[in-house]
């Protein structure tokens, strides 16, 4: 891996000859040395980089180790002896500084010039040997390591599908149909299974096979073809007769050709023309490792991927590999398929296994194997894992080897933030990256998965981007081996004096001691030098010792830190090299000043749980490129930023939790350079005070941007304000609004910047009408509606906007009805959540272009909707979108919306009335003896404390109101009916959310959402509280316009909620929406209540043992529409083993529509109760009933 180590050293230089850069200031006058250093250093980059891509065999040379030391020293040299000059203190200790990096640069100089006249040498005589070498193919191996007696077991579905798609008649050039997947899936196996199936057989004339390879060779290939189709062995020297003899064998005949093993698109390019073009029904099948091949080569839209194996499937080929027709007993079946599941569904794993002990039958053997199982592959002798999967690494460039091997780093099988992973590549500097980084080592990442290395463990909601991936874990181990055989990102036991087993294997670079005497001390460690340190960090942090390995240290990861941060904080000052600090799993109370005298960091990310002061001396870490502040999950927090932060002008990616960006300074600062953020890309939380005109100026490239409301914004400005600003931002692709009231959003759609293609809205009081101004958006792609305060719940688009949205998501929305007629060019619909629709518009079938539809957590009734969109796509004779449900509803949640009108007709819509509504909320959850109750007590202090802020709230807006004579609404009332309102909502809906979580994880992330929303409405009527109280004070009461906004108050019945979540067996009703089977049952109850008249209630008990259906029969009668019309009332109740009769006459009056119940004695609940029912023709069920 000498070529990393070489681009390591070229980034560094090229930061320092870097123009507008502060280092290249400092470093001015050895400008000359470094220019000549770059040229050599980057002609040898070329040279290493050329000889790894032909050192196929994957072996290290001397000369690549040594080229490795001679690079790190180099670098690590050079950034000492510069980290010397920008700390001295003192112009004198800066002259020394200079004058020992002038000695040091000589050195190196001298240093590369050996190495490079070295490497030219071998380079000229590799060249000469190349021409000699031989192919080395692998075809009996990659053909036969996973046939299990000549038989597959399980792909069933996949052999089907293939062999279909291969026989089915159809007209114009062969198809090809690849087969792509990691190495030791069973691409092979499966193509050898389609090819010898007796319809593949009887269908082809001819069918004929050949393996590629990685270093393919045409001839060979052709031999190969020609031989199975002639049956003859051919030997001939002229390659040019090949095409045409294959060309004339294959005229005429319907044909299959299968090549096995192609590695790049070039093979595919050397023989596609060989095959006769015109032969119709003809077939070509290939496998592949790398998906790029397969998209090159492929038919359109006729590819297989090949998938891990299921457990089941697992067990299967195992039990046939290490059994074959043998009984096995209930313990080597339970043990057999305990090391079947630890083999992660690859077929090459379990073969593997299932052969080493196909000859071992001793339990406790096999016991001793299930405990590791991985380790027993690695010790296989035939290493069959290792050498398949060896090809695939092997088979990269240096830059995607490194790349590769970072994911060593992380602990094994986790899932990798993809913006985390691509962030440290850019910032270790291994690799060659100009003008769009990001745009790069994206495509490092893509061509990692193409080439099945990589594994994709979620996507953008369009499917666009990577989110997370992973490796698999024999992918993994080859990592961490490669990392030991090349001594890098490792600590090992000598430094650690604890054993590997402690460790986890992440960021450390070691090479040997750089055999050079210059009594330099930089120069030598007796440790080696390290590349990166490993975390957790050990004891050795506190050995003085130890300053020469820190020196040397690039890298620092935290992934288990724990209690080890406290050993690291003050020896951070002695990683001067450091690139990569990662924090993000150990809260700070404040801002790490040790950080600030480490100039080469690059990446850094913290974690924080109170506000946070970045320091003005945040502007030494030129290099920075990102710099994340992460909130703990149970907080708000603000991040204050000085004015100095705009010295950070390699900065490219910004993420704090929220905080207040000063002005851009205007001019330039001390040493001349014009400060702003030119290379920044992404920038997230901002305030949306900040935006102003200069500091949008200062952010001009920025491409995505994420604005947070807090408190201290509020009533500050509207129609837009600042905001509007955000036009001037020409490069924006993707905006998200967090915490937002829509008064202060830009005010139309040409406030918006024009490339604008994502937008985000979360949490947010949003009238529907605004989303007339989002629909104009003529760039709009995606959007993202969560967790919306609409003043309706229903959305009638008044424009045919959004005409080019392609992704909708609706999230955690109290809309109850929209109706869709402007969206042309849909693609995608996900709701999450949506506790209250029913009913996605049928007019969804219409749009040609949808896809998907996905629903998670919401009712039935949407599913149902969405499997009529689906069904009407067929009969239009579309390709029927795809539906998707997750976790669905079975229980509907009752809400009683009522408008101001119905509030009080007499009465204007006055910020008491929001006030109050609040008061009684709030006052229920406080006063109810039940379910509710219980489940909220951990933040009954919250509510205690809110309830007192608001009760006194509302006695001054009584008072207030009541001295308004002219009736006018005035601002600070808008604003308190605003904020009333919104708390309001808040608060019930985050209680729903915890009443509705059916597993105790969603619990608990709903009370800690509850918790974050409690602490925020403190804060909201606080801030109200005050404007009041000050107004009250100077008797200042200014009367504005009267302010006419329609608001729909959501007032839940918590009576209707808590009867459906006792931690007892009392569920809600709907326990299936269709019931299978019982129809003459059914039929039976159905004509016994309504048929026949008696002066008594009919009494019709339904008996039978637990799980039998009782409670099913009970609902579909219930529900059943010939019911509905007889009866003028229906009512449910859940009575279970500990009846309750005051919650059974609860059940039973909610049901029976009865708006509000605030008694709490049963014989007032029973009185109320027969009145309601009194004259009416009624259903009672009472379900669950255990005694009399």
């Amino acid at each position: 891996m000498a070529h990393a180590s070489v681009a390591s050293l070229v980034r560094t230089i090229e930061s320092l000859l870097t123009s507008n850069s502060p280092m290249q200031s400092l470093t001015c006058d050895h400008s000359e040395d470094f220019s000549a250093l770059h040229e050599k250093i980057s002609s040898l980059e070329v040279v290493v980089k050329n000889f790894e891509k032909n050192n196929v065999s994957g072996e290290t040379t001397d000369l690549e180790v040594e080229i490795k030391e001679v690079a790190n020293i180099v670098e690590q040299t050079i950034q000492l002896r510069v980290t010397e000059v920008v700390l001295a203190n003192d112009e004198n200790l800066r002259e020394k500084a200079k004058e020992r990096l002038s000695d040091s640069l000589q050195q190196v100089a001298e240093d590369i010039d050996r190495i490079w006249k070295e490497s030219t040498k071998i380079q000229d005589k590799s060249k000469h040997a190349s021409k000699k070498s031989t192919v080395q193919e692998f075809p009996s191996s990659s053909r036969n390591i996973l046939n299990v007696e000549n038989s597959m077991v399980g792909r069933d579905d996949q052999r089907k599908r293939l062999v279909e798609d291969l026989t089915r008649s159809y007209s114009g050039e062969p198809k090809v149909i690849p087969i792509v997947g990691m190495g030791g899936i069973g691409k092979t196996t499966l193509a050898n299974e389609v090819y010898n199936d007796a319809c593949i057989r009887s269908h082809f004339d001819v069918c004929a096979w050949a393996t590629v390879s990685q270093q393919h060779n045409v001839k060979e290939i052709l031999l190969s073809l020609l031989q199975s189709t002639k049956g003859d062995t051919f030997d001939m020297n002229d390659e040019a007769e090949l095409p045409n003899m294959l060309q004339k064998s294959l005229k005429g005949k319907r044909y299959l050709i299968v090549l096995d093993d192609m590695w790049e698109s070039e093979a595919w390019d050397d023989v596609r023309l060989c095959f006769p073009s015109e032969n119709k029904g003809s077939g070509i099948l290939l496998t592949t490792r790398n998906t790029e091949v397969a998209r090159d080569a492929g038919t359109e839209n006729i590819s297989l991927q090949m998938s891990f194996m299921d457990q089941d499937e697992s067990w299967n080929l195992f039990k046939s590999a290490a059994f074959a027709n043998e009984a096995l007993t209930y313990e080597f079946e339970t043990i057999g398929k305990q090391i079947a599941d630890e083999c992660h569904g690859l077929p090459l794993t379990i073969v593997v296994v299932a052969g080493l002990l196909k000859s071992i039958r001793a339990i406790e053997d096999w016991r001793c194997v299930a405990k590791d199982v991985k380790s027993y592959i690695t010790n296989d002798p035939d290493e069959q894992c290792s050498h398949v999967l060896g090809l695939s690494y092997n088979h990269l460039t240096s830059d995607l080897k490194t790349c590769l091997l970072y994911f060593g780093i992380f602990p094994e099988d986790s899932e990798i933030p993809v913006k985390n992973l691509m962030r440290s590549w850019m910032a270790e500097g291994f690799l060659k990256l100009e003008n769009d980084l990001e745009g790069e080592v994206e495509k490092c990442l893509q061509e990692l998965v193409d080439r099945c290395l990589v594994l994709v463990c979620k996507k953008s909601l369009d499917e666009t981007k990577i989110r997370s991936c992973k490796v698999h874990d024999l992918i993994y181990d080859l990592c961490v081996r490669e990392i030991r055989r090349e001594n890098i990102f490792i600590m090992n036991n000598i430094v650690l004096g604890v054993s590997d087993s402690e460790c986890q294997y992440l960021s450390m670079q070691k090479m040997h001691p750089f055999k050079r005497v210059t009594g330099d001390k930089i120069d030598y460690c007796s440790h080696g030098l390290y590349r990166a340190l490993l975390s957790p960090v050990h004891r050795q942090l506190r050995d003085h010792d130890n300053n020469d390995l820190l020196k040397r240290t690039r890298s620092i990861f935290s992934f288990h830190l724990k209690d080890s941060y406290f050993y690291l904080k003050p020896k951070l000052i002695h990683f001067k090299l450091l690139k990569v600090l990662e924090l993000r799993h150990r809260v700070i109370d404040n801002f790490p000043l040790e950080i600030l005298s480490l100039i080469w960091l690059r990446y850094l990310s913290l974690l924080c749980r109170e506000n946070l002061d970045i320091p003005p001396e945040i502007c030494r870490l030129w290099n920075l490129q990102t710099f994340i502040v992460n909130r703990d999950n149970r907080s708000y927090v603000d991040i204050n930023c000085p004015v100095q932060i705009w010295g950070l002008m390699q900065l490219r990616h910004l993420k704090l939790p929220r905080f207040y960006l000063p002005d851009c300074p205007s001019g330039s600062d001390d040493k001349g350079r014009h400060l702003d953020f030119s290379n920044l890309q992404t920038i997230s939380y901002l305030s949306p005070r900040c935006c102003t005109n200069e500091v949008i100026l200062g952010i001009q490239n920025v491409k995505k941007l994420g604005i947070k409301q807090y408190v201290t914004d509020y009533g500050c400005y509207q129609d837009g304000g600042p905001l509007n600003n955000l036009i001037h931002l020409h490069q924006l692709e993707t905006l998200s609004f967090t915490y937002c009231y829509s008064r202060i959003l830009p005010a139309s759609a040409k406030a918006f910047p024009a490339t604008l293609k994502k937008l985000k809205l979360e949490t947010i009081f949003l009238s529907c009408s605004y989303l007339d101004i989002i629909a104009e958006l003529p760039n709009l792609e995606m959007l993202k509606l969560v967790d919306i305060f609409s003043l309706g719940n229903e959305w009638y688009p008044n424009v045919r906007g959004f005409t080019r949205l392609k992704v909708l998501l609706i999230e955690d929305h109290t809309l109850n009805y929209w109706k869709a007629n402007n969206f042309p060019v849909l693609e995608r619909l996900v709701l999450n959540e949506c506790h209250y629709l029913k009913e996605i518009p049928i007019e969804f079938a219409e749009i040609h272009s949808l896809q998907l539809i996905e629903l998670t957590r919401c009712l039935p009734e949407l599913g149902e909707s969405a499997a009529r969109i689906q069904k009407e796509q067929e009969d239009l004779g579309n390709n029927p979108v795809d539906v998707r449900i997750s976790r669905p509803r079975k229980y509907i949640v009752v809400i009683k919306v009522i408008t101001a009108k119905e509030r009080n007709e007499n009465t204007v819509d006055m910020a008491h009335a929001s006030v109050a509504s609040l008061m009684r909320t709030v006052e229920s959850l406080l006063t109810f003896n039940s379910q509710m109750q219980s489940l909220i007590c951990d933040h009954r202090e919250e509510f205690c404390a809110l309830h007192e802020k608001v009760s006194s709230l509302e006695v001054f807006l009584k008072n207030f109101e009541k001295n308004d004579v002219f009736g006018e609404m005035t601002e600070l009332e808008v604003e308190v009916k605003e904020v009333a309102n919104i708390v309001e909502q808040t608060i019930q809906l985050r209680v729903t959310e915890v009443l509705l979580a059916n597993d105790e994880n969603l619990r608990e992330n709903a009370h800690e959402r509850l918790f974050d929303s409690l602490q925020q409405a403190a804060k909201d009527i606080d801030r109200i509280w005050k404007e009041s109280t000050m107004i009250q004070d100077k008797g200042n009461v200014m009367n504005f316009q009267w302010f006419k906004i329609f608001h729909c108050f959501m007032i839940f019945q918590w009576f209707n909620i808590f009867q459906w979540f006792n931690k007892t067996s009392k569920e809600y009703t709907y326990v299936e929406k269709i019931m299978v089977g019982r129809d003459d049952q059914r039929e039976q109850l159905l004509n016994g209540l309504s048929t026949g008249y008696s002066s008594e209630p009919k009494i019709i008990p339904i008996v039978g043992m637990g799980g039998i259906g009782k409670t099913t029969l009970a609902n579909e009668v219930y529900n059943d529409a010939c019911i509905r019309y007889h009866f003028d009332v229906r009512a449910w109740a859940t009575v279970s083993q500990q009846q309750n009769v005051k919650e059974i006459l609860l059940s039973l009056l909610c049901s029976t529509e009865v708006d509000k119940v605030f008694t709490s004695s049963e014989a007032e609940l029973a009185e109320m109760l027969q009145k309601s029912l009194k004259g009416k023709r009624y259903l009672i069920v009472l379900d669950d009933m255990w005694e009399k």
